[in-house]
């Protein structure tokens, strides 16, 4: 591999000229000692004493630097061991040169030319140079560093990442800019977007969208104009309510982004403002629908409910909602006591009760809201009585009326502990609408602890237990008899219904009940209205007919009629008229002669269309009305036929259209004389079924007055028994008489405590148009000027409205009652009575019946009688002492 030069010089040795080194060595003069020596050439190293061989090139191997041509480092590297190397400040040229890697803003081709972290990019001015990568900053003309983060100090803006700027020795954004994220974005870009409302007449609920950061922000809404002090904002990143706004009033809201300060930034504002109109309540003046809250109607410039509606609460309701419900009643030979239940609301509403037929002149009908009593009735006599609901006019509503229909019959006439006891069963009845009526505004928490100091207003409560009726109501049998018997029943006109129902109640021994409607059970046709037959235990039509809307009709009336067409050479257009009827029809078109195979037919409950004819053939058409089955009767069908010919290419000669015409008005006769058969049988059934009832009747009635013989022996036979009798009915007549006075005790106490809450004010001056909303109003106002002990609002009081009619003759104004919603409220105006004395107010309890009764008598027995503190107060003549009754 190598030559070795065998001389006499050897490396190192002494030398005059190169024939005295060995060969291939060269003899080399130091200047310093001026002396020569013999050494290897300097593309060489030496190996030996007496040897040299080449030195390595780059990526060669080798074990020092004097290996490595000149210029070379003999490094590690890391697969191949130590290998000659250009310095880590050069780049390899070629295999045995290096050069100087080039610094910052240096021209370049490759990265590995730049100094160590430079890149080799292209510049716009000049062209590819070395430069520090993007991330980083040029820290001298051969050093970069990394670019400086958001927050971190700095000298100038190029040490920041590029959306930075280095403002007071920090990276961060412009002064009108914040950073999230790794951008700087506008302060203007944190404002809420996409804004939607909701609004009622006093509040908005605003809903709108904010950017995705990471910043901490703070949303707060400002109003112009700023409504009332109890107003409240709440407001987060989503949206906003605002509380306590006017009525049909334009607001400005303006909804402010804080940004909170940090460590490089103040505290930032961006807002964004948006208009809205809240709605118009109930009444209020509007110029179109969208104008008011969400249940009204814009009508006559007013935010009203519709025509047939009125306004309660917050909602529309249809006016026969506030008719009457769950109607009840308790009936004596000459009364009827009719109780119901009204719906809560706040309207001004009168209730009456007219009677059908009309009853005899000395009959008086009070009504209020939970019921009427109408007297002077006429025994064993069915009454309808009509309750009418009557809102009255308002300043958006004219006066308004509903009515419910209940029918009541009277009882027959008793003896004198039978009239006695249904005066009980009415107390009872109105004891037990007073106590419902008293309780109506209470309700029982348990748990509460006892507070022994507290004063409490609580009455006294006390058991009584429910009283049982003794005498009920008239039993079927007397019920059944007096239908019969009463002359005033028998000479009226009587329908076959009623007829019929009867006769059914006198064969079952009970009263009457009500026919079955079609499709309802059944044993016999009488059970069934009059139109229907009882067939397989149901009530039905008869096996030809169907049942439509409430009659029975024959299956022949549900074909097609007025049947027209319009044809072609190879199509016809039929049309027809239908039935209009609730069941469940499909039609279907045949043809004779029949057609080819690629004839289509359609047909619907108006018409149909058959394409793929013959021309100037004539067709008969037969149109199919097929019936559905369901579960009384079968799919059943019926055809109707109509003939055409191709009146365009080939017509038919004019005695051909005079026979069809004839032979359409020989079934048009045909059908019209079907039609009155049917009527006639219709009829005769009828007649026959009434035959019936009048022969059951005839029977029925000798079957009664062969059991009146029979009784009339009975009642001979009891005569004995009488005088005992009488004498036990005395005894229970006194006990049922204690027992009355019990219960008109206990209906007093009930009707006292259902008026413990109100209080009876004169001397109120009488408004126009008064509601009691404008009475509760002049309370309001009244009270907060005289009894000062608190301040008073509506919410205090359930009700308070005017008694009596309005005279047009009287200058005194009618007195208004109040009914308080708590007892302590009450307390606090008696207390105050003397001062709204001097104010010319007089303040009076709300007394029963029994107590105006019981007061007027006192009055006559001394000067005059006044109740005060519950203590009742009679003055006598100056020459007697006052007497005070507790």
């Amino acid at each position: 591999m190598f030559a070795l030069l065998i001389s006499e010089g050897k490396i190192e040795d002494s030398c005059n000229g190169n024939h005295t080194c060995h060969e291939n060595l060269v003899c080399f003069q130091n200047e310093t000692t001026n002396s020569s020596v013999c050494q290897c050439p300097s593309d060489s190293y030496k190996l030996n004493d007496t040897a040299c061989t080449p030195k390595r090139k780059i990526g060669e191997s080798c074990n020092v630097n004097e290996t490595c041509h000149e210029g070379f480092e003999c490094r590690d590297d890391t697969n191949n061991g130590s290998v000659c190397q250009c310095p880590s400040d050069y780049y390899e040229q070629n295999d045995t040169t290096c050069a100087p890697k080039r610094k910052i803003g240096e021209s370049c081709n490759v990265n590995e030319t730049c100094h160590e972290g430079l890149e080799c990019r292209d510049d716009t001015n000049n062209g590819s140079v070395c430069q520090c990568p993007s991330d980083y900053y040029e820290q001298n003309d051969t050093t970069c560093a990394p670019k400086k983060r958001h927050g971190d100090s700095c000298n100038e803006s190029l040490e920041c990442i590029s959306s930075l700027t280095c403002l007071e020795k920090v990276c961060r954004c412009q002064s009108k800019e914040r950073f999230s994220g790794n951008s700087c974005y506008s302060v203007d870009d944190f404002q809420v977007t996409n804004i939607t409302s909701t609004s009622t007449s006093d509040s908005v609920m605003l809903t709108w969208q904010t950017k995705k950061h990471g910043l901490s922000v703070d949303y707060s809404i400002t109003i112009d104009p700023t409504p009332s002090a109890d107003t409240t904002i709440p407001a987060n990143f989503s949206g906003g309510t605002v509380d306590g706004l006017t009525p049909g009033t334009k607001y400005t809201f303006t909804i402010i982004s804080t940004i909170k300060e940090d460590n490089v930034y103040p505290e930032t504002t961006t807002n964004k403002t948006y208009e809205v109109v809240t709605k118009q309540q109930h009444a209020g003046f509007c110029n179109e629908s969208v104008e008011c809250i969400s249940s009204l109607t814009c009508l006559g410039k007013v935010c009203r409910c519709q025509s047939e509606e009125r306004f309660s609460g917050n909602s529309c309701y249809s006016v026969d909602d506030f008719q009457v419900t769950n109607i009840t009643s308790t009936s004596t030979s000459d009364s009827v006591m009719l109780t119901w239940q009204t719906k809560k609301h706040g309207l001004s509403v009168d209730y009456s009760i007219t009677i059908d037929p009309t009853p005899s002149a000395d009959r008086t009908i009070p009504a209020n809201f939970s019921g009427g009593t109408v007297d002077g009735l006429t025994s064993g006599t069915k009454y309808t009585f009509t309750i009418i609901s009557t809102i009255k006019e308002d300043n958006v509503y004219p006066e308004m009326t509903t009515n419910k229909e209940y029918d009541v019959v009277t009882r027959a006439n008793s003896d004198a502990i039978g009239a006695l006891q249904g005066r009980i069963d009415l107390i009872e009845d109105s004891l037990e609408q007073q106590e419902r009526y008293s309780r109506r505004e209470n309700i029982i928490l348990h748990g509460v602890p006892e507070d022994k100091k507290r004063k409490s207003y609580d009455h006294e409560e006390e058991t009584q237990k429910p009283v049982s009726p003794i005498c009920g109501e008239p039993s079927d049998d007397d019920y059944i008899y007096r239908n019969i018997t009463d002359d005033k029943i028998l000479n009226s006109p009587i329908s076959e219904d009623e007829v019929r129902q009867g006769i059914k109640s006198l064969k079952n021994n009970k009263s009457p009940g009500p026919e079955q409607q079609h499709a309802g059970p059944c044993n016999e046709s009488l059970e069934c209205i009059s139109s229907l037959t009882c067939l397989e235990k149901v009530c039905r039509c008869p096996s030809e007919e169907r049942f439509s809307g409430n009659s029975c009709y024959r299956v022949d009336a549900f074909q097609v009629t007025n049947i027209t067409s319009t044809s072609t050479s190879d199509s016809v257009m039929l049309t027809w008229q239908t039935k209009k009827h609730e069941l469940s029809v499909a039609y279907n078109i045949t043809i004779d002669p029949t057609p080819s195979a690629d004839t289509t037919i359609t047909a619907n409950f108006s018409g149909g269309t058959v394409d793929g004819l013959t021309p100037g053939t004539n067709y008969k058409f037969t149109i199919i009305s097929t019936i559905m089955g369901d579960d009384v009767y079968p799919e059943t069908t019926t055809n109707k036929t109509y003939e055409c010919g191709d009146v365009e290419l080939n017509p038919r000669p004019t005695i051909e259209a005079q026979l069809t015409d004839r032979n359409k008005n020989i079934e048009d006769k045909f059908e019209k004389l079907h039609n009155e058969i049917c009527g006639l049988g219709f009829e005769m059934r009828k007649m026959a079924t009434a035959l019936e009832v009048v022969t059951l009747s005839v029977n029925s009635i000798k079957e009664e007055i062969r059991d009146l013989r029979e009784n009339i022996n009975k009642v001979y036979e009891k005569q004995e028994h009488l005088q005992l009798d009488t004498e036990t009915n005395a005894a229970g007549s006194d006990k049922l008489e204690l027992q009355l006075e019990a219960l008109s005790n206990s209906v007093e106490k009930q009707e006292q405590y259902s008026r413990r809450e109100n209080l009876i004010l004169h001397g109120i001056k009488e408004e126009a148009d008064e509601s009691t909303e404008k009475s509760r109003v002049a309370v309001v106002a009244l009270l907060n000027r005289t009894v000062t002990t608190k301040h008073w609002r509506e919410e205090d009081f359930l009700r308070a409205h005017k008694l009596g009619r309005i005279h047009n003759s009287s200058e005194t104004p009618r007195p208004l009652i109040v009914r308080f919603m708590h007892h302590f409220d009450k307390l606090k105006v008696l207390r105050a009575r003397d001062k709204l004395k001097e104010t010319g107010i007089g303040v009076a309890y709300d007394l029963t019946l029994h107590q105006r009764t019981e007061l007027a008598k006192l009055r006559k027995q001394g000067k005059s009688a006044y109740n005060k503190n519950r203590t009742l107060i009679i003055q006598y003549p100056s020459t007697e002492r006052n007497k005070k009754i507790t």
